[in-house]
């Protein structure tokens, strides 16, 4: 059932209620499910903000319906939370819808949150501050104006605006479906000036299989993970799986990294998902 809809000057916004289920859509491709939305959070938050030595200053790229703010609010340390989101209107629904602003504990109105409406390449751009974590929930490069958010150009940025022991860490498409874009993701880091970048993943039943990347420069102990915070899904055992990747997720290799005047990442991504169809399709 339909609860909400509206056409932005940038995408078509849907939310929709079977019972316990909300769910949101942008352009007619579901973002999340309440039902399973916690683990894909709480993998992007929980992972990097246990490994960051500090993490004061918190930066979400994308995320402006607040889910992610949610999880990494539960950090005591953290002082400072600064979303960046293109879309206004997203932060709007996050606070005013009465369904959401629950599920997302009304975070986007906490003391220690700000909204800033902007793209995220500028705003990494026009910025002075440094960050001790940042966090890209950023929509997947389906396009050429949001590969651009993958490209060595964006992470450089990225890299720059992080604090000597700083982590970064990003959502990099399905490592199942898009095979080929999640692990030209990994190489694009790698080229990026990062010393240390790890992938992981874990399973939503709403998406699938799905991919981050972790990038520091400085070694980073990841599956070192004991939890502080109430979590319903990570535990040290799941964290140390989430490391591992079965040989029909591996790096195929001979992958080229993603440039801003070279967006191999685009075609990666569009040929895996049109292969995946097709595949799908003929059985």
């Amino acid at each position: 059932r339909i609860i909400y809809t509206q056409q932005t000057p940038y995408q078509n916004l849907v939310l929709t209620k079977n019972q316990d289920d909300l769910r949101l859509y942008i352009n007619r491709i579901i973002q999340f499910s309440s039902l399973d939305e916690y683990r894909y959070h709480e993998s992007l938050a929980s992972i990097p903000l246990t490994a960051a030595p500090y993490k004061k200053n918190v930066l979400i790229l994308g995320g402006g319906e607040g889910l992610l703010a949610r999880e990494v609010l539960k950090y005591s340390a953290v002082e400072r939370i600064t979303i960046v989101d293109l879309d206004g209107e997203v932060f709007r629904l996050g606070i005013e819808n009465p369904q959401l602003a629950e599920l997302n504990a009304h975070a986007l109105t906490h003391p220690k949150v700000r909204t800033v409406t902007d793209d995220a390449l500028n705003f990494l751009k026009n910025t002075n501050q440094r960050f001790d974590v940042i966090l890209a929930d950023l929509p997947d490069p389906s396009s050429e104006s949001i590969a651009r958010m993958y490209s060595t150009t964006f992470y450089k940025l990225v890299r720059s605006r992080l604090s000597r022991y700083g982590v970064f860490t990003t959502q990099a498409t399905s490592p199942y479906h898009t095979r080929r874009a999640f692990w030209s993701i990994v190489e694009t880091l790698k080229v990026s000036g990062f010393t240390d970048v790890q992938a992981f993943h874990t399973y939503v039943p709403s998406f699938g299989e799905w991919g981050f990347v972790l990038a520091a420069e400085w070694k980073v102990e990841p599956t070192d993970f004991e939890p502080t915070v109430p979590l319903k899904y990570l535990e040290p055992r799941t964290v140390e799986q989430a490391f591992y990747f079965a040989k029909d997720m591996s790096n195929p290799g001979g992958l080229e990294p993603n440039y801003l005047d070279q967006p191999v990442l685009l075609d990666y991504f569009l040929e895996d998902w049109a292969r995946w169809r097709k595949e799908k399709e003929g059985n």
